[in-house]
């Protein structure tokens, strides 16, 4: 039994062994006192003494130590244990009270840390209690807000605004947070607005509070309001604006720049302004460009860009660079202006011009020319009256004639160009002259091309030479003629003549350069041939301008037209697509001198007036202009417009548009599905629709391009406003 209790205290010596050794060698020397680890010291020194004796004897060397080393076994353990467990609670009493003395010391640094963070913050913060009295402020809120903190007074502020303060705490008490703008006085009366954030703080005896930081915003806010002033300014200019960083980033565009360009600032922002590059502009362009905004200065000039859907456009740009406060260079705004159409007004008016001048030169020689054919021709007469028939001097003399009257008969185009040719103007019937020279024409373009007469009945007059009527026609036939034969037999070989009244307003006059506003006798000439290239369009009035071979043709016969048009006070267009035909328009203005004629106008013309009604029209045409001339029409006659740049669009906006729809306005030749086939199709997603068609080709025209079904619902082109909404009001309330 004995020896079981010795087992049993060897093995509590050998822990307490361990533990001593752990204790002295693990903890830390600054932890412990120096009477503890001399004690632990001795006592690993005993136990080794003791190891080693037990080695002794177990080897049998020696047993001296066998009285004292049971009594060793037995007690050291004891005391050790004893020992151990007192020394620990005297730490831990003393650590406890390091701990505390830490504590104190912690929580007095963390006090004063919080008070030089809001003494020192610009912020504004602040403790207040239930009732708003003032427990904590810091500097910037007592100089700002003249707050007196521990006197229990509340702030002498206006009622509004503590009506304010208050809700805002209770809600804050209630929800536990609240966030917003506060405007509060300061010590002179002057309102500043907060941006503030105020939190529930509970004590531990059950108190609460109300604690708030807050940021002085009154000039941000003040930027802000001008911000939003400038912003439905910005967004409501004609002119584009686009804003970009200095990479050429773009952050911002107005919805003007989304219209000029085709995209929507969701696909623009985040883009490089590269992105409307047309290639138009080499790169030494670019490289001036970006060297004076660069430099502080402000870029102007005109460039040529591309939009979403690859058409280009010339613009006029002002970009100029944006500086921080610093004076460095942030941003780069961008103001532009599409002067498209102005460009091709300007290329337009060019032309007239030159074409003026041209005339008054030509003219002039012409004139002066024709003179001195009058006397060339008229002594080569008399020369040939005095020689002998078939005498070799004689036939050259003829020779000389027939050169002389040939020269004679150009002169007289020249004079018709310069509109120098004697004219005997009459007021007539355009449709009875075309009647009386329908042989004529008939003979001259000859029996293979079909030749079709529309001539209204009772036609206001004009006031012009029957002559100059005939030389109209003849010219423009035989270009016709020509036009068709180019094409060979392919298609259909037919020109048609047609007679009618229009009334052009100051809108058309605005975009046709050379047309008067007034009522008007419109001669429309059209041919299947194979068209017009539009870079050749503005030439084709040029004299001696031609695309015919050499010897052919004399590049005249379309200079006599314009030469007499313009002298008779009219205006001339050419209405043409490569591979589709021409149409040319030639407007005479109607004859009113006299009374009589006054009064049958009056009561033939049809009535020019805008009709305003109500519905929601679609608009379908792929010419910008028109297109934009037929909305600003239309919404100002009342009506409600939706628009498409094409047919295929115009689909896919109708099948995700669930409002009602009242008519569809589309051009017929279009690139892509044309018009007739749009109606069809629109007609399954909208049953009953009613349609209104406008081209620049007549109603024969279109058949023979395969386009049937326009039933009498065409609206030829130019139109005027009064045109338009006389024909949509009269569709739209057919069966009322």
């Amino acid at each position: 039994m004995a020896e079981y209790f010795v087992l049993f205290f060897d093995s509590i010596s050998f822990v307490a062994f361990l533990a001593a050794f752990l204790v002295l060698f693990r903890a830390p020397r600054e932890k412990m006192g120096r009477s503890t680890r001399a004690f632990l010291q001795a006592t690993l020194f005993i136990y080794v003494i003791v190891g080693f004796f037990n080695i002794l004897e177990h080897s049998g060397t020696t047993v001296a130590l066998d009285p004292y080393e049971d009594f060793i076994e037995i007690t050291f353990p004891l005391l050790f244990m004893f020992f151990l467990y007192s020394t620990m609670l005297r730490s831990e009493v003393g650590l406890r009270l390091i701990s505390e003395e830490q504590l104190i010391r912690s929580i007095d640094m963390a006090e004063k840390r919080f008070r030089l963070f809001t003494e020192q913050s610009p912020a504004v913060v602040f403790i207040v209690d239930k009732d708003g009295r003032h427990m904590y402020a810091n500097r910037r809120c007592r100089e700002l807000n003249g707050i007196s903190v521990g006197d229990k007074k509340v702030p002498d502020w206006p009622d509004d605004v503590m009506e304010a303060i208050r809700q805002h705490n209770r809600i804050a008490l209630e929800k536990g947070k609240w966030e917003g703008l506060e405007k509060v006085p300061d010590e002179k009366g002057r309102l500043h607005t907060y941006q503030v954030t105020k939190f529930k703080i509970q004590q531990e005896d059950g108190l609460f509070f109300i604690g708030g930081i807050a940021l002085d915003v009154t000039e941000y806010q003040a930027l802000l309001e001008e911000q939003r002033k400038l912003g439905p300014i910005i967004e409501q200019l004609g002119e584009g604006v686009m804003v970009t960083n200095t990479e050429g980033k773009i952050i911002f565009v107005n919805q003007a720049y989304e219209k000029i360009t085709g995209y929507c600032m969701q696909e623009l922002v985040g883009e490089n302004s590269r992105i409307l590059k047309s290639g138009r502009q080499n790169t030494e362009f670019y490289k001036e460009f970006w060297s004076v905004i660069t430099s502080g200065k402000t870029w102007q000039g005109k460039l040529v860009n591309r939009r979403k859907d690859g058409s280009l456009y010339h613009e006029q740009a002002t970009v100029f660079p944006v500086k921080g406060g610093d004076g460095k260079i942030e941003y780069y705004a961008a103001v532009k202006r599409d002067i498209t159409h102005e460009i091709k007004m300007e290329e337009t008016l060019r032309q007239s011009r030159k074409l003026e001048t041209i005339g008054q030169l030509v003219g002039g020689i012409a004139h002066d020319f024709n003179n001195l054919l009058t006397a060339i021709n008229g002594y080569s007469e008399l020369a040939i009256s005095g020689l002998e028939p078939g005498s070799k001097i004689r036939n050259h003399v003829e020779r000389v004639r027939d050169a002389g009257e040939r020269a004679a008969a150009l002169t007289k185009k020249l004079l018709g160009f310069g509109r120098k040719q004697m004219i005997q103007p009459k007021v007539l019937d355009i449709s009875e002259t075309i009647r009386g020279f329908e042989h004529i024409m008939k003979r001259l373009i000859g029996e293979d091309i079909e030749l079709v007469l529309k001539l209204g009945k009772a036609q206001s007059p004009v006031f012009a030479d029957p002559a100059q009527i005939d030389q109209i026609l003849m010219n423009l036939l035989v270009n016709a003629r020509d036009a068709i034969n180019e094409n060979g037999e392919s298609g259909e070989r037919r020109i048609i003549i047609e007679v009618s009244e229009t009334d052009l307003d100051e809108t058309y006059v605005t975009s046709h350069v050379g047309a008067f506003a007034g009522p008007h006798i419109m001669l429309n000439v059209t041919d299947t041939g194979k068209g017009i290239p539009h870079e050749l369009q503005l030439r084709i009035f040029e004299p001696f301008f031609t695309t015919k071979p050499v010897g052919v043709g004399t590049g005249l016969g379309l200079a006599t037209v314009y030469g007499i048009v313009k002298q008779n006070k009219g205006s001339i267009f050419v209405y043409s697509e490569p591979g589709q035909g021409t149409t040319f328009k030639v407007y005479l203005p109607v004859y009113s001198v006299e009374k009589e004629v006054t009064k049958i106008w009056k009561s033939t013309s049809p009535d020019n007036r805008v009709v305003n009604g109500k519905g929601i029209i679609l608009v379908v045409e792929d010419e910008e202009e028109v297109r934009n001339l037929a909305r600003d029409v239309l919404e100002a006659a009342g009506y409600t417009v939706l628009e498409a740049d094409s047919a295929e669009y115009a689909l896919k906006m109708m099948e995700s548009y669930e409002g009602p729809l009242d008519l569809l306005f589309t051009d017929i030749v279009m690139p892509g599905m044309n018009g007739m086939k749009l109606a069809e199709k629109l007609s399954k997603l909208r049953p009953g629709i009613k349609k209104l068609y406008a081209s620049g080709y007549s109603e024969e025209v279109l058949e023979q391009k395969g386009l049937h079904g326009v039933n009498g619902s065409l609206l030829l082109k130019p139109y005027s406003r009064g045109e338009l909404t006389r024909r949509i009001h009269k569709l739209l309330n057919q069966g009322r």
